[in-house]
């Protein structure tokens, strides 16, 4: 008996009406040869949604670009047009959001929409450039004060340029963000690639402990909730998944929003606990990264004061001396002698090596006084320094060398090493020194003595030749800052007609009580000269700004003068361990006849023993006290100095405040807080809810990610097993195709049950479905057998794959 039934144009029935087949014709079947999962999955852009279930892609790349580029810019605190940068968060991810949509007119617009935004970046590209290289700058500056292998990165480009620079940079890099992420979610629905664009650069201020700005923070954890939460429906259904992204944002936002509520970063202790993880990891870091890097940090003295902020130490070893003598030492590392109001630069001068008649080597500078002397018949010391975590190629020298074999003199105030060498020996001859709290006149006499000894002849030329280049190079200043800074000192009664020494003792004392010492003085204005700033303005600092005012002020009254960065060691029993709380800066005066001599600017800190900071004589580093008061950053390079010792403040203690006096915490110098009493046992009691917290984090979180995969796990068994069985069938063939991915591809018989269940009007019977349902089982089980652990457990536990 001949079928009856009326077959459909292009569609083949089999004896059972069941099995069908779809001609290249066909309206279902779209182009000849193309196969449908190709066609709608995720290489042919996005999937046809609602639009309020599209706008939640929108909200995700505003939350991502906004939050990842107002990241970096807070976190280091960058000059930029905050406005323009905003404007172009907000706009170019709107533009790619609607060139992604499957309508006509943006497929037309994508290619014109490209060249333009080439375009634009072209004709930005100088501007770009200079921005991207003044980001890398304060960057680098950020990392060098806590990892003094990362080298400093100084760029030339003008001040008056630096905002708009940076605004332009930051303004492009939205854009190429916003293109690559909404490649990732849009095209790709990628949770991998996106996240990998946007936690790197809100991480990098979070290394150096800086962090961004609540907004961009609140910003880039809601994308990261909702994108994680949201990542495996947005693969198969993005109707569903904009729903539930929607659904999600209030009650995310309201979490996130409590946690910054209740739990503020102003309220947070840090426990001791952390800070000695914390030291430990730098200190081991540290302790491999440099030999192991083919660079090292810039051997030149250059400091950009503008960028001088808040100082945080970590506590970890840098130098290791040995010492035939026990006392306090000052290691100087570098000089820096060109003074122009927001930085100091490397000395034109270059390496000066002196013609001495009769002398082999020929001397350097720093060997003048040590030469006489031994010249004379004096006795010297060994000294031998270790680095073990400093990660320049400096050397760090007393004063005054005789020689340092196997050094490079690349100035007339640095002495480098190779990069294989780790340790150097010097001969020494003794410290010669004025302080801003004068010694006894007994031990001044004696100093006085070894400054009074005669030039040798040999060496007169010599001096005399380095000496005129010295008083050219080394007064040099702005004029405006010279003016300012002779009219402070005559205004402080500061007399020049007593001698050179009198006068550089009048300068010290006077900036020693001109402002007030505190480690958290913040970054001074880009705009104003640093050092008047400091002394009419701020009046507080640090070791840089203190040095920094008295180099300025001996200059202003022509008197040669430089800023040294370097080290003080404590040396007890021939040893000393040297930790980053020890870096100090301070001045060098020349002394004609002599060359030159240290000057201790900075309020406290005094030669004599008596008076160094306790925790600096044991080798302890910074009390934990100042790690928590000094919660941001210095990008002042390393040339920032520890914590600061206990009654010895002139400004502060006044004339009758004897150096063992208690003093407030705020108070500069003050002495660690008592932390045996019962009020650190209240603090402890404040301390233990933050502990706690610190402990449920990990096990939390874990079980928040294992919770996730069964929910998604249950999801999908549902699916695949629901009582619609065309629809469980795609659903599995969908999941089947994500296993597939990157091997073979399923067999045919599977891909035609996959069709039948898309274009067929007959339902798949419960043993095609389970032969679907089956393979997927085998492909998941094989593919979790054959991953790399790496692989296995992203695909496990984060794309929940098997």
């Amino acid at each position: 008996m001949r079928d009856k039934r009326r077959k459909a144009p292009g569609i083949s029935l089999s004896a059972a009406g069941r099995h069908t087949r779809l001609a290249p014709g066909h309206a279902g079947a779209g182009k000849a040869g193309t196969p449908f999962w190709r066609r709608t999955g995720r290489h042919s852009g996005p999937r046809k949604a609602p639009l309020w279930s599209a706008l939640s892609s929108l909200l995700l790349l505003w939350l991502g670009v906004g939050g990842t580029v107002f990241a970096v810019i807070t976190g280091f605190d960058l000059p930029v047009g905050r406005g323009a940068v905003a404007l172009s968060c907000a706009a170019v991810p709107a533009v790619v959001w609607f060139l992604a949509l499957p309508l006509r007119a943006a497929r037309l617009l994508r290619l014109p929409a490209l060249l333009l935004g080439a375009a634009l970046l072209a004709s930005a590209g100088e501007n770009a450039l200079r921005g991207a290289v003044l980001t890398a700058q304060n960057i680098t500056q950020a990392y060098h004060a806590y990892f003094p292998a990362v080298p400093v990165w100084f760029s030339d480009v003008p001040m008056t340029l630096e905002n708009r620079s940076l605004t332009i940079f930051f303004c492009a890099y939205a854009a190429i963000l916003a293109g690559l992420l909404g490649a990732a979610l849009l095209w790709q629905r990628s949770a991998l690639f996106s996240v990998a664009l946007t936690v790197p650069p809100f991480c990098l201020p979070l290394v150096v402990t800086q962090a961004a700005a609540p907004v961009p923070q609140l910003m880039c954890l809601l994308f990261w909730t909702l994108l994680l939460l949201t990542h495996a429906l947005r693969r198969s259904s993005p109707a569903q998944a904009g729903r539930v992204t929607w659904g999600l944002l209030a009650p995310a936002l309201a979490l996130l929003l409590g946690l910054q509520i209740f739990l503020p970063d102003r309220d947070f202790i840090r426990p001791s606990w952390a800070g000695r993880m914390q030291r430990d990891v730098i200190a081991l870091v540290q302790g491999n990264t440099p030999s192991a890097l083919p660079w090292r940090a810039s051997s030149g003295g250059g400091l950009r004061l503008e960028t001088a902020g808040p100082r945080v130490y970590t506590g970890r070893t840098v130098l290791r001396v040995e010492c035939g003598i026990d006392g306090v030492f000052y290691l100087r590392g570098a000089s820096a002698g060109d003074y122009t109001g927001r930085a100091w630069k490397d000395c034109s001068l270059g390496a000066v090596q002196l013609a001495a008649e009769g002398t082999e080597p020929a001397p350097h500078p720093l060997q003048l006084p040590a030469l006489n002397l031994w010249a004379l018949g004096g006795e010297g010391e060994q000294m031998t320094v270790t680095s073990v975590g400093d990660g320049t190629d400096l050397c760090y020298l007393p004063y005054y060398p005789l020689d340092v074999p196997g050094m490079t003199y690349v100035s007339d105030g640095s002495v480098t090493h190779d990069l294989d060498t780790q340790s150097w020996t010097t001969e020494f001859y003794g410290e010669y020194w004025l302080a801003s709290v004068p010694p006894d006149e007994q031990e001044w006499t004696e100093q006085r003595i070894h400054l009074e000894l005669p030039l040798l002849p040999e060496l007169e030329q010599p001096e005399r030749f380095y000496r005129e280049a010295v008083y050219r190079e080394y007064t040099a200043l702005p004029a405006d800052t010279a003016q300012a800074m002779q009219a402070l000192a005559a205004r402080a009664g500061i007399r020049t007609d007593g001698g050179t020494e009198e006068t550089v003792r009048q300068v010290a004392q006077y900036i020693g009580s001109a402002a007030r010492y505190s480690l958290d003085t913040p970054v001074q204005p880009r705009d104003e000269d640093f050092v008047l700033h400091f002394l009419t303005q701020s009046r507080q600092g640090y070791c840089v700004h203190f040095a920094s005012a008295a180099a300025v002020m001996l200059r202003a009254l022509d008197i040669p003068a430089r800023y040294v960065s370097g080290y003080v060691a404590v040396v007890q029993g021939g040893r000393a361990d040297v930790p980053d709380s020890a870096a100090h800066a301070w001045v060098e005066y020349y002394l004609d006849g002599f060359g030159w001599l240290p000057l201790e600017a900075t309020p406290g800190f005094a030669r004599e023993t008596s008076v160094l900071p306790e925790a600096l004589l044991s080798g302890e580093g910074v009390p934990e006290n100042g790690e928590s008061n000094a919660a941001s950053r210095d990008t002042a390079s390393s040339e920032t100095e520890g914590r600061k010792e206990q009654g010895a403040d002139p400004a502060v203690n006044g004339p009758d405040r004897a150096p063992g006096t208690e003093r407030s915490e705020e108070e500069p110098g003050g002495a660690r807080p008592d932390t045996s009493g019962p009020a650190a046992a209240g603090a402890d009691s404040w301390q233990l809810p933050v502990q706690a917290l610190w402990l449920l984090a990990l096990p939390a979180l874990a079980a928040a990610v294992w919770l996730r995969r069964r929910l998604v796990l249950a999801r999908r068994a549902r699916r695949m097993q629901g009582p619609a069985r065309s629809r469980a069938a795609l659903d599995t063939w969908v999941y089947l195709e994500r296993l597939c991915r990157g091997a073979a591809p399923p067999p045919a018989r599977l891909r035609e049950l996959a069709e039948k269940a898309k274009f067929s009007n007959h339902v798949l019977t419960p043993e095609e479905l389970g032969a679907l349902t089956e393979y997927a089982g085998q492909c998941a089980a094989r593919r979790e057998k054959e991953s790399g652990p790496l692989r296995r457990f992203w695909e496990k536990w984060i794309l929940c794959l098997y």
